[in-house]
């Protein structure tokens, strides 16, 4: 019998932690193993227990975050890390666009600047009034266009998610961020940066330049914590970011963008990609409608997520 440094019980076996210390299967069972040093990760040590493939805060603290994947670099070049797949480069500039392209079969991958609807036309891509469908979904430049948007990120939670906001938020459109205390999580949708912030004053601030689907997205994001302000208790971040996550993922799927919504789906920020999952997990035991009823009151995830007791996959 083998003695846990934890619980101070014997045990048939134990297992190595983040903190050189060895558990017994009772004090680790919740835990995530980190997949670069093989250690059980201990609570504390700089992530959290909902998403089960985390790093460490040892093995990941003095790494560059990949643009891609919201991973720890351990080996690649420059924002990338060796695991994601290669970068795209646009056809005609041969800019790196790896964030942003249109790919065509017979014209290849281009950037948003070199994207030409003529050439689309003649290869057969569906043009409507001069623009192919990528640069139809051209950027949001201000708060005109961001107006324009706002219904549709609304009438999506009121109509589709049957959830209502009494007092719509002022809506600001700009480059930069205003001057707002807003936490701040590493590694998350969108390479780590600010695109939207849900103020509890009355406002909400969407990025300029993002694409109209995605500033929809983020709209819906925002909107979802407007609705949590006005209906449920304080949640943790993991809950409240995971909760709005996953109403932006069925947007995502509900106006057909199936490969933005898989995107979000598999980010590995334990706090939004965690969070969704661990949603998705959720909604597949009570149903959709349940949990919004349930999050109402929650302080945290259900214990019986949380301690693995449900083990379904997600659709």
């Amino acid at each position: 019998m083998e003695s846990c440094e934890i619980c101070q019980r014997q045990a048939p076996k134990t297992w190595p932690t983040t903190r050189n210390r060895k558990a017994c299967h009772r004090c680790t069972r919740d835990a995530a193993d980190c997949p670069h040093c093989l250690r059980i990760i201990l609570p504390g040590d700089g992530v959290t227990r909902y998403d089960r493939d985390c790093y460490c805060y040892e093995c990941s603290r003095d790494k560059k975050w990949c643009r891609r994947c919201s991973y720890p670099i351990f080996a690649g070049e420059g924002d990338y890390c060796a695991d994601c797949p290669p970068r795209v480069f646009c056809g005609i500039c041969q800019k790196d666009c790896s964030d942003r392209f249109f790919r065509h079969e017979e014209l290849g991958e281009r950037c948003p600047a070199c994207c030409t609807c003529k050439e689309c036309e003649a290869v057969g891509q569906d043009v409507v009034e001069g623009k192919c469908s990528g640069c139809r979904c051209g950027p949001v430049k201000d708060l005109h266009d961001g107006l324009a948007l706002f219904p549709a990120a609304y009438e999506f939670l009121r109509d589709v998610m049957e959830l209502t906001i009494v007092k719509m938020p002022e809506l600001r459109v700009s480059l930069e961020a205003p001057d707002c205390q807003v936490r701040q999580y590493p590694g998350g949708l969108y390479s780590g940066n600010w695109v939207g912030i849900c103020c509890s004053s009355g406002w909400i601030w969407l990025k300029s330049g993002l694409s109209e689907p995605v500033s929809v997205f983020v709209l819906v994001h925002e909107l979802t914590h407007t609705w949590q302000n006005e209906n449920c208790v304080l949640h943790p971040g993991e809950l409240r970011e995971g909760l709005a996550v996953w109403i932006e993922y069925k947007c995502a799927l509900y106006l057909n963008y199936p490969e933005f919504a898989q995107s979000i789906r598999t980010n590995r920020c334990p706090i939004y990609g965690g969070g969704l999952r661990t949603c998705l997990l959720w909604e597949e035991a009570v149903g959709w409608r349940q949990l919004l009823q349930d999050v109402r009151l929650a302080h945290d995830f259900p214990d019986w997520l949380k301690r693995g007791w449900f083990r379904g996959q997600a659709a």
